[in-house]
């Protein structure tokens, strides 16, 4: 058994994907995926996202996970912290 996504739905070997991507207009795109998976789901089903077009005035801002990285305590890196905490005093 496989898992479909991070909530850990599960889906079978004989589970079929449908995806569409769909400019729905200029500034638009719909992104629609169907999961058929007669083994795990009594029906098929869908789900649909709609992303609009980012204005260009905008900037991308860069994204770090952080998610279960230890090293990180509080916005700064422990190791960085340590450092300061045991540099002998001059």
């Amino acid at each position: 058994m496989m898992i479909l996504d991070t909530r850990g739905h599960p889906v079978s070997s004989q589970a079929h994907f449908t995806e569409r991507f769909t400019r729905t207009d200029y500034d638009s795109l719909a992104y629609e995926i169907t999961v058929d998976d007669p083994i795990s789901y009594v029906k098929p089903f869908k789900n649909t996202r709609v992303w609009k077009l980012m204005p260009a005035s905008e900037e991308i801002m860069e994204y770090v996970c952080t998610e279960n990285n230890k090293e990180v305590k509080e916005g700064l890196i422990s190791s960085e912290i340590d450092k300061q905490k045991a540099a002998p005093e001059k």
